[in-house]
């Protein structure tokens, strides 16, 4: 099992909690998009996107056997990737990814026209420059309307389904602080003597690992986010939503991840 960005929809598995509060699939990312929408989403949320390169997978409807004209449009599907990005990434990492993917657009349509290729490539230059003129992060389209997320609002804890599975001695998480583990990809917190807390390790703002916690709070060293050490609130922005919740708890002198 290793860590990736995206896995194909064809061949995923979600746990249904997640699934449900992610309101599933973006009905707009359909055709070519939806589960790296779904998979971006998860991520910025604080969950893992694995694969088992081992795995063998049957699909039941191979793409090889559709006919021409079930085959979805390269336009579209370069469109809907497109407005992935816009969607997922912040404001501020806008400014630089959408002069850079127009610029690596435009590069590939040229090095494909004499290729096969071709038609696919000046349908994502052509999709990339049409969603440059009007940069912007989307509101995620399933999102009833609202005056805006609550900031401080953290996610649902996961259920304990698990085996609990020791993270660290009790000694080695300081009292008004706490540390990053990345290998368990949690952050625990000891706000006060003998309470424990537990968050996920990503930042909800762009997706970045957290590090460290310092000055009472769990910092992002990316953008400056920071978030409390009490319930994984946002103490400071640019981050808008609290942490993902993990339940955490103590079992003899060790703390457990639930």
């Amino acid at each position: 099992m290793r860590d990736v960005f995206y896995v194909s929809s064809a061949t995923m598995l979600v746990r249904a909690d997640l699934f449900r509060e992610l309101e599933g699939f973006d009905p707009d990312a359909f055709p070519g998009s939806e589960d790296l929408d779904l998979c971006w989403r998860a991520r910025l949320a604080g969950a893992r996107v694995m694969v088992a390169p081992d795995a063998r997978v049957r699909h039941r409807e191979a793409a090889t056997e559709r006919g021409p004209d079930d085959a979805p449009d390269a336009t579209a599907i370069a469109r809907r990737r497109v407005r992935v990005v816009l969607t997922c990434y912040s404001f501020a990492t806008l400014l630089w990814v959408v002069p850079f993917g127009v610029l690596l657009s435009f590069v590939e349509a040229i090095v494909f026209l004499p290729t096969r290729r071709r038609r696919a490539a000046w349908a994502g230059f052509g999709a990339t420059g049409a969603c440059a003129r009007a940069a912007g992060p989307a509101a995620p389209p399933s999102a009833a309307p609202s005056a805006g997320p609550t900031p401080g609002a953290s996610l649902a804890p996961v259920p304990a389904t698990r085996a609990p599975r020791p993270v660290a001695s009790v000694d080695e998480i300081p009292v008004g602080g706490g540390r990053v583990f990345p290998e368990r990809r949690v952050v625990v917190t000891q706000p006060s003597a003998g309470e424990f807390r537990g968050f996920g390790i990503v930042c909800t703002h762009d997706g970045c690992e957290l590090n460290p916690v310092a000055d009472g709070t769990i910092n992002c060293p990316c953008h400056g986010s920071r978030y409390a050490i009490t319930d994984g609130s946002v103490v400071q922005g640019p981050a808008r939503t609290g942490l993902r919740v993990e339940e955490v708890a103590v079992d003899g002198d060790r703390v457990v991840l639930l």
